[in-house]
């Protein structure tokens, strides 16, 4: 009973993203995706010490390509389902970024090689049809709303990809070093791209910090 009052109380929580991010203002998608990953980083780090185990992080050649990749695969989803959220509706940004299991579905057919059952395929192919009679609706909107809905289905696209190399990776190491590790890789290929064009990501309102805050 506790393992199901846990799970709908996570649910709960993830579910207020979309629109504390509304909360937060207009800044920049890039700016909310760096301080939402780097403020978790700064959460996490203290659980290290706290913990009674002694924990290892790992570094190596072959780590440091999977820890890269899923960095810039989280920033990618990040950056883009923020941005959607921005520019078409709530509901069509979390339907169509929820459609990461489908994409996950596919890339495992083709990397991993596994088949999924019948009811899979028949659940994949109605949640297609809910994604083309949500874009086909946005056609003759304006531009940014139909710009928007292509974003979230990007970000499910970055998501499905950045679990699929969790997956193959997260059982080589504890998971707490692999969050930190993978949000601060991300928080800092975020980083690049706010130097990169420039942006100022010092002065927020006082608002948007109480927001980013609830929202990390």
């Amino acid at each position: 009973m506790l393992t199901y009052l846990i799970l709908l109380f996570g649910v709960f929580i993830i579910s207020w993203s979309s629109i504390l991010i509304r909360w937060i203002g207009p800044l920049h998608p890039l700016i909310i995706a760096f301080y939402r990953l780097l403020i978790s980083v700064l959460v996490l780090i203290p659980l290290i010490f706290a913990n009674k185990k002694k924990i290892k992080f790992t570094f190596g050649k072959y780590h440091l390509l999977f820890l890269s990749s899923s960095g810039f695969l989280l920033a990618l989803h990040f950056f883009s389902w923020i941005q959607s959220l921005q520019w078409t509706t709530v509901g069509n940004s979390i339907f169509l970024e929820s459609t990461h299991p489908v994409f996950a579905f596919i890339l495992s057919y083709f990397i991993l090689k596994e088949k999924g059952s019948r009811w899979v395929v028949v659940g994949i192919l109605l949640a297609l049809g809910g994604i083309f009679l949500i874009v086909k609706s946005d056609v003759n909107s304006p531009q940014l709303a139909s710009l928007g809905d292509w974003l979230a289905l990007f970000s499910a696209l970055c998501l499905a990809a950045y679990l699929l190399i969790a997956r193959f990776y997260r059982y080589k190491m504890a998971l707490l070093p692999y969050l930190i590790q993978v949000y601060g890789a991300a928080a800092i290929f975020t980083f690049i791209f706010i130097l990169m064009l420039k942006l100022d990501f010092f002065h927020i309102p006082l608002q948007s910090w109480f927001f980013l805050f609830f929202l990390v």
